[in-house]
């Protein structure tokens, strides 16, 4: 869960589908780790966990996890993922 319209939809739409069967949704948002500065330009923000909590403070069947970054490169770990699925992860950042 993002802190964008696309994501607050689905998981809105998710969070109400399970709802009526007593179902549940777990959404997961990547925050910075903690003391972490990062410079962003007007009018945007780096970190959507606020944003995606309050969307997820809506339904009360949504678990809202936070997962903070490393303090490791984004790319540390990018030949072990090719070993795995064979083919260069999309978004290493994330």
């Amino acid at each position: 869960l993002s802190g964008g319209l696309d994501s607050g939809a689905v998981a809105s739409s998710a969070a109400i589908i399970q709802q009526r069967s007593g179902g549940h949704v777990c959404a997961f948002t990547a925050v910075p780790r903690p003391g972490a500065s990062i410079a962003t330009p007007p009018n945007r923000f780096a970190d959507e966990g606020a944003h995606a909590a309050a969307v997820a403070a809506l339904y009360p069947n949504i678990t809202h996890v936070l997962v903070p970054g490393r303090r490791r490169s984004p790319f540390a770990d990018l030949e072990r993922a090719f070993r795995l699925a064979e083919r260069f992860t999309e978004m290493p950042c994330n």
